[in-house]
């Protein structure tokens, strides 16, 4: 009989090759062995993706965004200063990334995460860039248009005591202000080196402007000086004046009083016309004005 016939009927299954292999030491040891590499190559790639949380915050940032609002809040040059700096250290990061790294059997890409963040950063940095530029453009011309007033009240001279005596005191509000105008000026002179640090383009006109505020600084200065001179000056010339308002004041009181104790105040022919007494006072009042 043929051979193949005679094996069918002797054997109905033969061994499975494949549960020889899978039951066999040497086998399970290499199996154990590639699902412990496995597992290490695993493990290393996720430690290597925790670098990647160094750049989170730049998408959370992006999410976050809204250069409208950042406007609206008014940031002073401090917190410009700290957004730029975050942004710039940001920068950095990104681009220090390599484009993939080799974990054994593994490779953690970050191409696509560096191709996505370098622009959604760079364009965030510009935008406040340019809220820095339109800010400091902004308070060099109200720097140097409140130099311009002040200096104009500083310049008066007045020859008169009413107009010294106000001028004195308009000069007093202004020696008080002086250190918030010097702190408004450092910010303002803080914002121009702020921009070269960022290497920003200044627009001309705004460079006129800052270049005019440096100047009036230094002239707003030196009319203090020549303002509280005038003062010290004037003040004796001002006290003599002064002594003599006084006495003719004095003069006319007394006038006055003389003036009260006769005529219609004390005629009782006028006892019934009030109009009369009440007019005199008025013009009593007006020579003691």
């Amino acid at each position: 009989e043929p051979f193949e016939a005679v094996m069918e009927a002797v054997i109905s299954e033969g061994p499975s090759v494949a549960q020889i292999v899978r039951e066999s030491p040497r086998f399970k040891r290499a199996l154990a062995g590639v699902n412990e590499k496995i597992a290490l190559d695993y493990a290393q790639a996720d430690k290597k993706a925790l670098d990647f949380e160094d750049v989170r915050p730049i998408w959370s940032f992006d999410q976050e965004w809204d250069v409208e609002a950042y406007k609206a809040q008014n940031p002073d040059v401090s917190t410009l200063k700290a957004d730029l700096e975050r942004m710039v250290d940001w920068a950095g990061k990104v681009d220090s990334m390599r484009s993939g790294n080799a974990c054994g059997m593994l490779h953690v890409d970050s191409k696509t995460m560096k191709a996505m963040l370098t622009p959604m950063n760079a364009s965030k940095l510009k935008e406040v860039q340019n809220v820095l530029a339109a800010q400091f453009g902004k308070e060099a011309r109200e720097m140097v248009a409140d130099y311009k007033v002040r200096m104009s009240k500083m310049s008066a001279r007045p020859t008169k005591f009413d107009g010294f005596a106000a001028h004195m005191e308009e000069l007093r509000k202004m020696r008080e202000d002086r250190d918030v105008v010097r702190e408004k000026t450092e910010v303002v002179t803080s914002m121009y080196e702020l921009l070269h640090e960022q290497n920003v383009y200044i627009r001309d006109k705004d460079a006129v402007e800052y270049d005019e505020m440096k100047e009036q600084e230094a002239a707003y200065e030196e009319q203090a000086k020549e303002a509280d001179n005038f003062i010290d000056g004037s003040k004796p010339e001002m006290s003599k004046d002064l002594e003599k308002m006084i006495a003719r004041l004095i003069e006319q009181v007394e006038h006055v009083k003389t003036q009260v104790g006769e005529g219609v105040f004390i005629d009782d022919t006028h006892i019934d016309e009030p109009a009369v007494v009440v007019a005199e006072i008025d013009d009593l009042h007006k020579k003691l004005e």
